[in-house]
């Protein structure tokens, strides 16, 4: 049994961990005492814990994908109120990480050309990270693999030429079934159907966050770099 004063101290510092993670989810712009709830606040909290992952070559990407435009923004979608509708269109259970959407609106002066939206997927070999460019329809403009770990031969299999096929693609088109991945060698097509799930959950996720139900909250910096 604890002994009484050892307890209160446990009690203070626990009391003082929270509402320094607070302060500083509000003070980061995730959270505005006066505007969000409790839930919300939770919510804020629960999203700043999860494993992010980062768009690691913003500038070198957005050159390519939108030249001409001029800056990015990031900002963080949180979806918790949207779970039922969210797993009625993905066909399954959404996982915790899906409770948010880190999105990046791409500018060219004032104008928004388009969006950009990176997840993590497990390949038959290890994690692989997806950058998807979004036009602002909701179409998607480009795909890229920023980061693998599968074998030489997967990663020939799964190149520009076989990612270009997503172009275009939304949220409400038909998805891929077994036999678009027929074109696929047999060993590149587990980390291919990862693939292919990671970006049909980001179109998703991508309309979900521009609803009305979605709330927006600034996004960390260190979950995308700035064009210089």
């Amino acid at each position: 049994m604890i002994a009484a004063p050892r307890w209160k101290a446990l009690v203070e510092h626990s009391i003082l961990g929270v509402g320094l993670v607070a302060g500083i989810l509000i003070t980061a712009g995730c959270g505005d005492a006066r505007e969000s709830g409790p839930g919300e606040l939770r919510d804020a909290v629960r999203i700043e814990g999860a494993p992010m992952c980062p768009w690691r070559n913003p500038a070198a990407d957005i050159a390519i994908w939108f030249p001409g435009a001029t800056r990015s923004e990031s900002e963080v979608r949180i979806l918790s109120a949207l779970r039922p509708e969210l797993g009625r269109r993905l066909g399954r259970v959404p996982t915790a990480e899906e409770n948010s959407l880190y999105l990046h609106p791409v500018f060219q002066g004032s104008r928004c050309v388009g969006e950009v939206a990176v997840r993590r997927v497990k390949g038959e070999s290890g994690a692989v990270e997806i950058a998807v460019a979004f036009e602002p329809d909701g179409r998607i403009r480009a795909v890229r693999l920023q980061r693998s770990r599968e074998p030489e031969a997967v990663a020939a299999a799964l190149d520009e030429k076989w990612l270009a096929g997503f172009r275009g693609r939304t949220a409400t088109d038909p998805w891929l079934s077994d036999d678009d991945l027929a074109s696929v060698p047999e060993s590149a097509r587990i980390t291919a159907r990862a693939i292919a799930d990671g970006i049909r959950s980001l179109l998703v996720l991508r309309e979900l966050a521009a609803s009305p139900g979605a709330l927006r909250r600034p996004a960390p910096e260190t979950s995308v770099g700035h064009l210089h």
